[in-house]
């Protein structure tokens, strides 16, 4: 029988719609593929470049929260204070945290027991009767995947014989024996579909798919990060910019209120009272140097704290936190030129110049570089990293 343009009609709309359905989710893939590679981007720039300052500003909550505590005694501001140093503490690994209680496979028996309050069940031992020694083995012969010609035909039995390993491991019996019967049936015949059914099952894919492109895309605009890129799509790394000012000039007043707090101003008609940072003591009137009248060969003495050192410094500098300073002052004496004047930096001015009135009343000479790295950095003098490559003052 003929076919007639009119019979033929109906499937080949049906083949319209869906070349059209697949270009446009083609589209729409690569619309959604090129945002997620976006976000991810921005989220990894985010965290390089905003991450250390958002690190910063939690030490230095919990330093200003440690101060209080230790000053009013008061057991909320303790509590308060232990919350905000465990919160920027390192978190041990999952490996660390879940050492022999679970691999690949889930919790050990063991683990599961003690978490659920029950005694551990020691394996069952399985013994296989001789019916079902004797249905594996003529299972085990018959289909066994070595047998296929044909890669289809050997995908199917090795399937099957995981089937059949498994029920003999249990000794089930009855599911071998239903095996032997599912064998002897042999592969069940493959039905084609028409090829209008064919085409209708691939429009619903691409719905299904489309939807599913849709719910990811809902999720990374709604995310965090792609809320902010959503904000400056044309100029992300000028809205890192700006956050990362903002985030600056916070640390710069949690600093500066971290120094009011260590070292209360004296009262009218009283000496100047002394604070302390990590054991220091320190009073008023600090000697300071100008970043201009440093010359090469200086003796630079950096009391930041870590991620502010790994973020750049001054090369050459010797780096000593300003929180490890009294543990680790046999450092500086070890380090320091014997007659030479040792020049104290950090961000601002403020830290180093508690650590310098500390070294002026252990007799050494020491000078405060007034402004700190913000200085250093504004006046063209390099900023590296421990790798000698270009840094940046956090």
């Amino acid at each position: 029988m003929t076919t007639t343009p009119e019979q033929s009609r109906p499937e080949e709309r049906l083949e319209q719609a869906v070349r059209a359905a697949e270009q446009a989710l083609i589209e729409y893939e690569i619309a959604v593929e090129t945002f997620r590679v976006e976000v991810e981007n921005f989220s990894r720039l985010h965290e390089q470049r905003l991450g250390p300052l958002y690190a910063r500003l939690e030490e230095l909550d919990a330093q200003l929260a440690e101060a209080k505590a230790a000053r009013t005694g008061d057991p909320e501001d303790v509590r308060r204070a232990q919350e905000l140093r465990a919160a920027v503490m390192p978190i041990p690994g999952v490996e660390d945290l879940l050492h022999g209680w679970m691999d690949g496979g889930g919790l050990f028996p063991e683990a599961a027991a003690m978490l659920t309050d029950q005694q551990v069940r020691p394996p069952q031992r399985v013994r296989p009767s001789e019916e079902a020694r004797k249905l594996y083995r003529d299972l085990a012969r018959k289909a066994h995947p070595d047998l296929a010609q044909e890669e289809g035909e050997r995908a199917r039995r090795e399937e099957f014989i995981t089937r059949v390993n498994a029920a003999y491991a249990r000794g089930d019996e009855t599911e071998l024996r239903e095996l032997a019967e599912e064998w002897a049936k042999g592969p069940v015949p493959e039905s084609r579909p028409s090829r209008a059914e064919e085409l209708y099952d691939r429009l619903e894919w691409l719905s299904r798919r489309k939807e599913l492109l849709t719910i990811v895309a809902k999720d990374l605009e709604e995310s965090a990060i792609g809320a902010m890129l959503r904000l400056a799509p044309e100029d992300p790394d000028g809205l890192l910019d700006d956050i990362a000012q903002q985030l600056r000039t916070q640390i710069g007043e949690r600093e500066a209120e971290l120094t009011a707090t260590l070292s209360p101003p004296p009262a009218a008609g009283t000496a100047p009272a002394s604070g302390s940072v990590g054991g220091m003591s320190f009073g008023a009137g600090v000697p300071t140097v100008e970043v201009a009248d440093l010359k090469d060969g200086d003796f630079l003495l950096d009391v930041r704290e870590d991620d502010e050192w790994q973020a750049g410094h001054a090369e050459g500098a010797l780096h000593i936190p300003i929180s490890d300073f009294v543990a680790r002052y046999g450092e500086l004496t070890e380090a320091a030129p014997q007659d030479g004047r040792i020049h104290v930096i950090c961000r601002s001015g403020a830290r180093s110049a508690q650590v310098t009135m500390y070294l002026a009343q252990q007799g050494i000479d020491a000078v405060n570089v007034d402004g700190g790295m913000q200085v250093w950095e504004a006046a063209g003098r390099p900023v590296v990293t421990d790798k000698g490559e270009p840094g940046y003052v956090l």
